[in-house]
């Protein structure tokens, strides 16, 4: 079943309520339902599909697999638009950032991408904050934001994220890259999506996800946007992840 709690495209394309602002602040994050068509979810699927099958035998492979503080992930693509078009135009798509910047207050700019295919059988991932993982950035947490695009149905058979809500502050020392020590913490929020579906996250609400036990793949996309930041933050942060600490094969 998926998850009730959503808002549909047609009323949030022209602002977003003050019940769903209301529901993001506190929760940490936001799914809207329908923001993209099946049609172009199929076009995208195909293309994330070629995008892996080039990836696989390039050079570079690993440096694209690779995952701040874990394993590299085979299933994982970052960056994600410099090997498609198709995914660069959409990182900019006015549907998307229209809405981010209602949640980050400012004028969006694309600091990262990322595929995960999420096939049958992968792992999953440890709770986390994101905004933990990107050291001296310096940009405020509340004025970053992750859009997640789904090609598939998120549910927690497959892989779907889960969310703590009410979270406003890092559950780790500043500074340090580390995920989040689940004891003591309340119950998580299993987030379901369906294809077209796009779920925006707080830099600052754990999340985690299950291993896929489903037999279809998890596909997402996601684009991290901060508001009003500086030229070359995208660049900026390609080089900081270069420097933060990686764990070999």
């Amino acid at each position: 079943m998926v998850q009730a709690t959503a808002w549909s495209w047609p009323v949030i394309f022209r602002r977003i309520t003050a019940r769903a602002q209301a529901w993001y602040q506190h929760h940490g994050w936001l799914r809207l339902s329908g923001v993209f068509s099946t049609t172009e979810v199929a076009r995208w699927r195909v293309e994330a599909d070629r995008v892996c099958s080039q990836i696989s035998k390039a050079a570079d492979r690993d440096d694209r697999n690779a995952v701040v503080n874990s394993l590299p992930r085979t299933d994982r693509v970052e960056p994600l638009c410099d090997l498609s078009p198709a995914f660069l135009q959409l990182a900019h798509d006015p549907r998307i950032l229209h809405l981010v910047r209602h949640l980050i207050g400012g004028k969006p700019a694309l600091f990262k991408d990322k595929f995960i295919a999420k096939p049958p059988t992968a792992a999953g991932y440890a709770t986390h904050q994101d905004f933990a993982y990107w050291p001296n950035i310096g940009i405020p947490p509340h004025q970053m934001v992750s859009a997640v695009l789904f090609l598939d149905d998120a549910t927690p058979q497959s892989g779907g994220i889960e969310c703590l809500p009410g979270i406003s502050e890092l559950l780790t020392p500043v500074g340090e890259i580390a995920d989040v020590d689940e004891n003591g913490l309340g119950p998580f929020e299993p987030v379901e999506a369906i294809p077209g579906d796009v779920v925006f996250l707080s830099t600052l609400v754990p999340h985690r996800s299950g291993p896929n036990v489903s037999h279809q793949p998890r596909r997402a996309i996601f684009y991290t946007y901060a508001a009003d930041a500086e030229e070359g933050i995208y660049s900026r942060y390609r080089e900081l992840k270069k420097a933060l600490p990686h764990r070999p094969r």
